[in-house]
């Protein structure tokens, strides 16, 4: 339980009580007792996400909150580690169609591993056409303002897994989670094994694990091709 500032406003606070499930309650506390003033809502909608933990009192940073979760029901061949770690992510109290939503926005630190930078710009795909982007690695971050038409999808397909965005909403090894209004940006955050994916900034996540299928050539002994 902590609080954060509403919408910025470090001088209005709201509590925020997470479960252990990821599910969160926005209310008052009186040093005693915590009083919900919403329903119970998902931090994350991903298959995935479970066991969250934060920490604030940030030197310097006043209202930060910084939360991570535990990806549970990963099964990693040979692997000595049980499960793993979410991307850290910033957390921001936001009013929304008039109540109060915790929006989760990967940790700006995030840009300090960053290498080399891949970009194009006013793209525009025909139905059923296909624009593939080989970029070598393993490891991205994938930034997108995106502008999907009603009736129409748009697919980021990333080692076999999709990214499904619609207008309206956005899945990834889950049902379609339905954003306010339209769907403008997306953010992908791609590990060895995991997929997380974060909508008009934060409004919407998704934590998702995944297995790879790797191929290697293997070439003659007898030094023939």
């Amino acid at each position: 339980m902590f609080p954060l500032p509403v919408d910025g406003d470090h001088a209005h606070q709201k509590w925020v009580l997470v479960r252990g499930n990821g599910r969160y309650s926005v209310g008052e506390f009186d040093d005693l007792k915590f009083t919900p003033e919403t329903t119970q809502r998902p931090c994350d909608l991903g298959p995935n996400f479970y066991a969250t933990q934060s920490w604030g009192d940030i030197a310097g940073q006043e209202g930060r909150r910084v939360q991570i979760a535990w990806m549970r029901d990963g099964k990693y061949p040979d692997m000595p580690f049980n499960q793993q770690m979410t991307f850290p992510c910033d957390l921001t109290l936001r009013t929304l169609n008039g109540s109060l939503r915790i929006f989760r926005q990967p940790v700006r630190e995030i840009e300090r591993l960053q290498g080399k930078e891949h970009s194009w710009s006013n793209l525009t795909l025909a139905p059923g056409a296909a624009m593939p982007r080989e970029v070598p690695g393993d490891l991205f971050r994938i930034l997108a303002e995106v502008e999907i038409p009603d009736g129409s999808s748009l697919n980021f397909r990333i080692r076999g897994t999709p990214v499904t965005l619609t207008n309206q909403a956005v899945a990834c090894k889950s049902d379609p989670a339905p954003v306010t209004g339209h769907v403008k940006t997306v953010e992908i955050l791609v590990d060895r094994t995991s997929i997380e994916t974060f909508v008009n900034e934060g409004e919407v996540s998704l934590s998702a694990r995944f297995l790879s299928l790797r191929i290697f050539e293997v070439k003659s002994m007898w030094g023939r091709d």
